[in-house]
């Protein structure tokens, strides 16, 4: 329903005269496309939800695998740090550069598993040097990390502009990459 609404206002669009507005009043073309995009997007949030949900207990039994072989070490801080980054970028991928303040909360607590990986990441730099591509991880999630508190701070003071959003997805993108990158096989 929704591609076909959609595919209506780009004819009515394409005529000279568009029926969107008349006199003032939104047209049933208007209306229905409205509806449509509303019931897609409830959908949608829905959907992700679910898959959310489904996730977070694949996360945390993957974090209970290493805590009970390794311990909450290095490659249990690695894994929960880029974990705690999705719920703010999943928040701030639902917002604009004007409503995204509702995702602080999110962004605190990546903060707080951000400095758990860095102090567990700097206690031992010569065992963190072995991991496969655990030092280019280390630096994405710090392009990563200056991109969210930038944007953060930039919320904060009203001076976020929309840009400022994708540039934090991008970065986040960035380190899950190399996050899936690292192996600590050599560790074991």
């Amino acid at each position: 329903m929704f591609a076909a609404t959609i595919d209506a206002v780009r004819e009515d669009m394409s005529h000279k005269s568009s029926s969107i507005e008349e006199d003032g009043e939104r047209s049933p073309i208007y209306n229905n496309f409205s509806d449509a995009y509303r019931a897609w997007d409830d959908s949608r949030r829905a959907l992700e939800e679910q898959i959310a949900a489904r996730q977070g207990r694949l996360d945390a039994a993957v974090l209970a695998e290493i805590e009970a072989r390794a311990g909450a070490g290095l490659e249990w801080h690695t894994r929960n740090v880029i974990i705690q980054a999705k719920p703010y970028v999943r928040c701030i991928g639902d917002h604009d550069e004007f409503t995204a303040g509702v995702c602080e909360a999110f962004h605190t607590a990546y903060n707080a598993a951000y400095a758990e990986f860095r102090a567990a990441y700097d206690s031992d730099p010569q065992a963190a040097g072995t991991v496969f591509w655990l030092p280019q991880f280390a630096a994405s999630l710090a392009q990563y990390t200056a991109a969210a508190d930038a944007l953060a701070q930039a919320i904060r003071a009203g001076k976020a502009r929309s840009g400022d959003i994708s540039a934090v997805v991008q970065e986040y993108g960035d380190a899950v990459h190399d996050g899936e990158t690292v192996n600590f096989a050599r560790l074991r």
